[in-house]
């Protein structure tokens, strides 16, 4: 009984399941495929990105889908971008916000046009504002909080913008105060984290795979776990118990 429930669930999640070139873009931006937006929400963030592309800010799209279909949030967010070719063909002022709802992922995909008013820092930014509401399962809040600072930062004058946020390189570049961005702009967060709640998570979920691993108090004392491949090799240490960096040591650890 147990494999048929299990069966089932699996091909309900098939059955969600859709591939990027399936989606159609019509003539509203928003395109809530998981059901995540009430009409209500999902008219208003309409209307609202139908401003903004009217003022020639940009042309803007919201995509939620239930799950990857397989994909990468990169790859998908790509493929559904460049078949809609998102953005003025002058001005390539083309952005994606990509919401999957299974892998808890959101990204944001900007055309060449305005990548360089919308660095990695703004972009971490505006994601981590909205990953409060997303939490709390307020989609349309944390939509409308991001598409309303994007939009406010691409409709400030550049030298304002600088004078508030970054600097000038020595090369006359302008650039954010924590980084500069090259090419299509993408950030990833997962904004909701399934990961291991025991104290060696970090070996489990595997250490440095560019997961973001909350923090957890230190096991009690006397205890340490068996250590990783990272952790053998000393590549790894600040995750460690006082009492297992010091058993390793003195050699007492096995290998």
């Amino acid at each position: 009984m147990k494999r048929w429930l299990l069966l089932l669930a699996l091909l309900a999640g098939v059955a969600h399941a859709i591939a990027p070139d399936k989606l159609t873009l019509g003539k509203e931006p928003v395109v809530d495929q998981a059901a995540m937006l009430a009409p209500a929400e999902t008219a208003a963030l309409n209307q609202k990105l139908r401003t903004l592309h009217e003022a020639q800010v940009m042309q803007g799209a919201i995509v939620l889908i239930d799950n990857l279909n397989g994909m990468s949030d990169f790859d998908y967010g790509m493929a559904v971008f460049q078949r809609w070719q998102l953005g003025d063909r002058t001005r390539n002022d083309g952005l994606l916000i990509l919401l999957s709802e299974k892998e808890h992922a959101i990204r944001i995909i900007t055309g060449r046009g305005i990548e360089g008013d919308i660095p990695d820092a703004f972009a971490k930014k505006v994601i981590n504002g909205m990953v409060p509401s997303f939490k709390q399962g307020r989609f349309a809040a944390g939509l409308n909080k991001g598409v309303d600072e994007i939009a406010a930062r691409l409709q400030t004058d550049p030298a304002e913008r600088l004078a508030l946020a970054g600097h000038t390189d020595d090369a006359g570049h302008t650039a954010d105060a924590f980084s500069e961005t090259t090419g299509m702009l993408t950030f990833l967060l997962t904004f909701v984290g399934r990961l291991p709640a025991h104290p060696d998570a970090h070996c489990a979920a595997g250490a440095g795979r560019g997961r973001l691993l909350p923090h957890r108090p230190r096991p009690a004392a006397g205890s340490y776990h068996r250590p990783c491949r990272l952790h053998r090799r000393g590549l790894i240490t600040r995750h460690l118990p006082r009492t297992h960096a010091r058993e390793k040591r003195r050699g007492r650890l096995r290998r």
